[in-house]
């Protein structure tokens, strides 16, 4: 049960790769431990928040934004059962960064699975499924993924309802 929790989220400083490094490798249960390196690289490649609850790491989110898309690229809880609370929090704060940075959309770039679950999940917080193919030519470029013979969808949540069509 989550029941009440004080969840602090925030922009990950370079002081947090190693409890980073260590919230990765424990979450997984990886037989490699996540290294320091591992997570300096990463930084280098998407922008980490994380969540906190009695000063103990509970869930980061890796994301980037540009040409007004907000791509999140890794989210991971742990423990499993503070999932939706921690979820909620980081989506949250992702959300109104995104707003902030005037972004038409958030898109989920994490591997999900197919299921139901998966989708009601992710539909709980505004998401919605979409093929790449079907989303406007910015947004499919935003999400440079290499297409695959079965395409999956991807969780698109649309910030505001109009498009930008002219610089700002």
């Amino acid at each position: 049960m989550e029941g009440f929790l004080n969840i602090h989220v925030r922009r990950a400083r370079p002081s947090d790769i190693d409890r980073i490094a260590a919230f990765v490798t424990r979450a997984y249960s990886r037989t490699r431990a996540i290294t320091r390196e591992d997570v300096l690289a990463h930084f280098g490649e998407a922008g980490l928040t994380i969540a906190e609850t009695n000063n103990e790491l509970i869930g980061l989110i890796g994301w980037r934004a540009e040409n007004l898309v907000a791509r999140v690229t890794d989210l991971l809880i742990s423990p499993a059962h503070l999932r939706h609370s921690a979820t909620h929090a980081l989506l949250e704060t992702l959300e109104k960064s995104a707003n902030e940075l005037q972004c038409e959309v958030v898109i989920l770039l994490m591997p999900c699975d197919d299921s139901d679950r998966v989708e009601e999940f992710w539909r709980s917080y505004g998401y919605e499924p979409e093929q790449i193919a079907d989303l406007p030519p910015v947004w499919r470029a935003a999400v440079a993924e290499p297409k695959s013979a079965e395409e999956k969808p991807v969780y698109i949540k649309k910030l505001r309802e109009q498009r930008v069509f002219h610089p700002m």
